[in-house]
């Protein structure tokens, strides 16, 4: 189980516990990383949870990296462009 602690509400937080650590610094930026747990499922067989490890720069970026310690680990990223809209002139 993961804790959220909140400082300056809703602006900054840290979370940590239950194999999950990261911090979040709203609206500028944010990490957050889970390592690989494995717990047991309804039919009590042990299941292993992929791990996450993300960065977000909110309004620009974000870097994200699902399914850690899988066969099938995958990276994401995406950079949002920033255009500068001409001024309008008053006729």
């Amino acid at each position: 189980m993961s804790v959220t602690d909140n400082y300056l509400y809703p602006f900054f937080h840290l979370r940590h516990g239950g194999a999950v650590r990261g911090w979040q610094f709203w609206p500028l930026a944010g990490y957050e990383h889970k390592d690989v747990t494995s717990r047991t499922n309804s039919a009590t067989k042990w299941k292993r949870w992929a791990g996450i490890a993300s960065f977000r720069c909110y309004g620009r970026s974000f870097s994200t990296r699902p399914w850690l310690g899988t066969e099938s680990p995958d990276r994401r990223q995406a950079l949002l462009p920033v255009y500068k809209l001409p001024a309008l002139s008053a006729a």
